[in-house]
């Protein structure tokens, strides 16, 4: 009985060595990825950019629905471009720093440049990229199209400093 007694209580001290360790190990990811820095970003759940600095606490803080699109371009070399795009229906304004690339659409995730209250703009619309230090237009295969300058566009298209863009209903006017 003496050996069932040793074998069960040398079980249960394994056990409980195995859950200390992943129990340590997991806080300290938690505490190594707990606080996260975001200057500048796209508030998924509203649909508007931030150029503010925002901390959130990983996965489990106020602004978790916050997504990193872009940083300072200067650092990013010849994957960036900084461009203001202007809704020609609402003269709204918007400076976007994309880094290698930023699709639009419906969508308000993964990272996706949500464009509200149009229904004829797909979930995952177009993308813009830059490659080369050049910016690009491409449709992803959407519903109603991707256009620029009036004309649609079926590969990917290289941006010029004041071209108008037209996804869904939606037009903008895009600047360097």
């Amino acid at each position: 009985m003496d050996a069932i007694l040793w074998i069960v209580i040398g079980i249960f001290l394994a056990f409980a060595i195995v859950a200390t360790v992943f129990i340590v190990r997991s806080q300290k990811n938690r505490t190594n990825n707990s606080e996260i820095h975001i200057s500048g970003g796209a508030d998924i759940e509203r649909g508007y950019l931030s150029n503010d600095n925002n901390y959130f606490k990983g996965g489990y803080g106020e602004l978790e629905e916050t997504v990193v699109i872009g940083y300072d371009y200067r650092r990013a070399g010849a994957n960036s471009k900084t461009i203001k795009l202007i809704n020609l229906r609402t003269s709204q304004s918007t400076v976007l720093n994309i880094v290698n690339q930023l699709t639009f659409g419906r969508s308000r995730e993964g990272g996706c440049f949500s464009i509200e209250g149009d229904t004829s703009v797909s979930m995952y619309h177009c993308r813009m990229f830059v490659y080369n230090n050049t910016l690009y237009l491409e449709d992803l295969n959407s519903s109603n199209h991707t256009f620029v300058n009036s004309k649609r566009i079926t590969e990917p298209y290289i941006l010029s400093d004041g071209d108008e863009v037209k996804i869904g209903n939606t037009r903008f006017k895009v600047l360097f």
